[in-house]
């Protein structure tokens, strides 16, 4: 049987083709992807590749940008990592964790159908934060693969200006699995579309899925705007707070400086 790309990665990993060198390192290829292994605190990255592999070897923050319409994206996480992106296109994100780690993300878009796939070892806490603010027509389609004796989370927190659709899928095929999938968008914009599905094929499982839509807290606001702010401040006050529950504190406060509401 031909093994897949994931497959593939698993056992070029488990060789230990994949060695520390420098903090950024193109020279490997593996079917289609190029290699780039992270080890900097802090880098900005700019590929021209259309499958490009990210082995983030330590806690990390990066900024990820292309010029690209379309492209695949693999992060495998040895470690932590914070990631800004800035692309416009389709694009296919998985993150494989082979430890314990956590994903945390913030993309500001225009247009994208982004499908992001994690997957996690048995025995690994993977942790998927994702925030967005949807300024065109934008689609994002979690996909979660869960394995045996491990946790899985996703949340994902849309601020939508336009329209956003989201179709989150989890798939649980193991025991002793603890899975939750949390949709959440705050509505600005025309149209808003949330779907959690789980498929759990064992009952020795823990799992739990939401989605909600809602607009500003009218209370919230007045509260703001009595403190002395204008409407328009208070209303980017709010954005920021919700936008900020699903990132690490300090990560948010480095890039919400870079994005204009």
């Amino acid at each position: 049987m031909k093994k897949t790309n994931f497959e593939r990665l698993e056992d070029l990993i488990k060789s230990k083709l994949v060695e520390v060198s420098s903090s950024f390192n193109n020279d490997l290829k593996l079917g289609d992807y190029v290699f780039y292994t992270i080890e900097d605190d802090a880098l900005d990255l700019n590929f021209e590749e259309k499958s490009v592999c990210f082995v983030v070897k330590n806690k990390s923050n990066l900024k990820i940008t292309s010029k690209n319409k379309e492209g695949k994206i693999i992060f495998v996480l040895l470690d932590s990592l914070n990631v800004v992106f800035e692309l416009n296109g389709i694009f296919e994100l998985n993150v494989v964790a082979l430890s314990n780690a956590s994903f945390n993300s913030f993309v500001d878009l225009t247009k994208l159908d982004l499908k992001l796939q994690t997957f996690s070892k048995p025995k690994v806490e993977l942790s998927v934060n994702m925030a967005l603010i949807s300024r065109g027509f934008v689609k994002v389609d979690p996909l979660i693969f869960v394995n045996d004796n491990s946790k899985t989370y996703l949340n994902l927190m849309a601020v939508n200006l336009s329209n956003f659709s989201s179709q989150g899928k989890a798939f649980v095929n193991s025991k002793d699995v603890d899975v939750a999938m949390n949709l959440r968008c705050l509505n600005l914009g025309d149209e808003v579309e949330l779907t959690p599905i789980l498929e759990v094929n064992d009952n020795e499982v823990k799992a739990s899925h939401s989605a909600l839509i809602y607009g500003f807290d009218e209370d919230a606001l007045f509260y703001f705007m009595a403190k002395g702010l204008s409407r328009e401040d208070a209303e980017l006050l709010f954005v920021r707070e919700q936008l900020g529950k699903y990132l690490k504190e300090k990560f948010f406060d480095s890039i919400i400086e870079k994005v204009e509401l």
